[in-house]
């Protein structure tokens, strides 16, 4: 039985990194996410050893139903913790989502992966998304300024050819 799982919830995505997996251009590439009722199936038979759920995509707060995805996992399992990556351009649905699993399970420890890969001008280009970076910090302090322990929000960096050879300065920064 599994200890820790990383659930690609979808493919749906609002940023076009140029470094990303996804062929956005295929014709099936968006019917692939499970449905909840699947989610709630596949929950019910994950047994009593999953600590860990890691929900990823393409850009998991582009599935509205994510809360209810996090309640299952919740529901039906064993999980202590729940990571979210995202490329925070969502903060408001990320504020809810924090909030709102939060007080469905005050135990649950909800780590939230916020991707910065680059100085502002830069990372907004990279993902090709614009106030991409405002949005990534607006995102981190939304979640900070909860001041609710087991909700942390960290910055996590993708390193490319593009980026490289200044990830120090980007971290620093």
């Amino acid at each position: 039985e599994p200890i820790s799982l990383i659930h690609f919830i979808t493919n749906r995505c609002n940023a076009r990194c140029s470094f990303c997996f996804i062929d956005f251009n295929h014709p099936d590439i968006f019917k692939q996410e499970l449905s909840i009722q699947e989610i709630k199936k596949l929950t019910t038979q994950l047994g009593r050893s999953l600590l860990n759920v890691n929900l990823t995509g393409g850009e998991p707060f582009a599935r509205k139903d994510i809360i209810d995805i996090a309640k299952a996992y919740i529901d039906n399992t064993t999980i202590q913790s729940m990571y979210i990556t995202t490329n925070g351009s969502l903060p408001d649905r990320i504020l809810n989502f924090a909030k709102e699993i939060n007080n469905y399970s005050k135990e649950l420890e909800l780590t939230f992966q916020i991707s910065i890969d680059d100085m502002p001008k830069e990372h907004n280009k990279v993902r090709k998304i614009d106030n991409l970076f405002e949005n990534c910090l607006k995102s981190y302090n939304l979640l900070k300024n909860l001041k609710i322990n087991n909700v942390n929000p960290i910055i996590s960096i993708t390193v490319s050819h593009e980026n490289c050879d200044n990830i120090r300065n980007i971290f620093q920064f």
